[in-house]
């Protein structure tokens, strides 16, 4: 048996799909998103392993994260 998986969110959990659109610089829509800290460093699950618990979607052009205490937040992403 075998599946695919994206990261939509670098470092966050995985997210199973039916196909996958391979280009040139990797597989389309994985870890599209990333998260930083205030210092502008990239914050990955080495550094905040519970990173890994968090659902990550994109609904109506929005990034919505559920956390595994049931809180959601969700928003615009912003570019730059």
């Amino acid at each position: 048996m075998a599946w695919l998986s994206i990261a939509l969110v670098k470092s966050m959990r995985l997210v199973s799909v039916d196909a996958i659109e391979l280009e040139t610089t990797g597989v389309r829509g994985d870890r599209r998103f990333y998260l930083v800290d205030e210092d502008g460093m990239l914050l990955n699950a080495k550094r905040m392993p519970r990173l890994l618990t968090v659902r990550a979607a994109v609904e109506d052009g929005r990034l919505v994260l559920r956390f595994a205490d049931g809180t959601t937040v969700d928003g615009e992403v912003q570019l730059g």
